[in-house]
């Protein structure tokens, strides 16, 4: 069966991502050398578990070599809208490891910052129809209660919600919050507005058709972005876990992306 039949599962799209490669190679290079050297980072990183940074910044950043590494497996197959709903969550991770990197108070604030988070899950829980919800009555009252407990430690410390860009700001990462978070929010939203990415526009700005399918046009766009943001993360890693050898590769790597990224501005 075809692309056309079973679109992105379908075997055929092996062709397609042989084809989106070698159209854009440099691309393509760069994100897999970049790949291994963060898998080697990953591997060697030691953290101590008495060491709360150690630790949080571990998690991070393998959650954060994960997206890189679908957000490419994506770009390649040219589903690009699902490719950008995992560079915002990259984000994510590389404004919180860069963050957890500058400061170390910054991991305490990421971690308190869960009981605003336990506190959303259960006002999104408990303000469900009861017979919608299947948990005894017993337990009901005690997730009840953990609620009204939260929600006076919360007021009494007038904590708030820990926002992307508080941590965007924090990691020095204000540029990436501007020119990868926000822009990619109309693919994680279902809003009218937010629905661009799966149509195909006319002169006019009119709705010509649907948008689906491999995007070999726009390919080269997620790849450069998933490595730029990999490469903050793992600079942030590298604060909290120096190695010599992963550093210098990243420097000489980082060269030859930015001898790339030049080459993509308008003449």
């Amino acid at each position: 069966m075809t692309v056309n039949d079973e679109g992105f599962l379908s075997p055929d799209i092996a062709a397609r991502v042989a084809r989106h490669r070698s159209a854009n190679p440099v691309a393509f290079q760069i994100a897999d050398d970049l790949n291994r050297i963060l898998v080697e980072m990953l591997q060697h990183a030691s953290p101590v578990k008495a060491n709360k940074r150690q630790l949080l910044v571990a998690v991070l950043f393998a959650r954060a070599v994960e997206h890189f590494q679908c957000a490419v497996l994506l770009a390649q197959r040219g589903a690009v809208p699902s490719g950008k709903v995992l560079l915002r969550v990259l984000c994510d991770s590389a404004f919180a490891i860069r963050a957890c990197a500058k400061n170390n108070e910054y991991v305490d604030k990421i971690i308190l910052d869960d009981r605003v988070r336990e506190k959303q899950l259960l006002d999104a829980l408990l303000s469900l129809p009861r017979e919608d919800v299947d948990v005894p009555p017993q337990e009901m009252k005690k997730l009840e209660a953990r609620l009204a407990e939260l929600r006076a430690i919360i007021k009494a410390d007038k904590q708030s919600v820990l926002k992307s860009i508080d941590t965007a700001v924090a990691g020095g990462l204000v540029d990436f919050y501007r020119l990868f978070y926000v822009p990619y929010s109309n693919v994680v939203h279902s809003a009218a507005r937010d629905l661009d990415d799966h149509i195909n526009k006319d002169k006019d700005g009119d709705v010509e058709s649907l948008r689906w399918g491999p995007d070999r046009a726009r390919v080269e766009g997620v790849v450069s972005a998933a490595v730029q943001i990999a490469f903050a993360a793992a600079n942030g890693h590298l604060a909290v876990f120096p190695s010599s050898r992963p550093e210098a590769d990243l420097e000489k790597l980082w060269v030859r992306q930015k001898a790339y990224l030049q080459t993509q501005l308008p003449s």
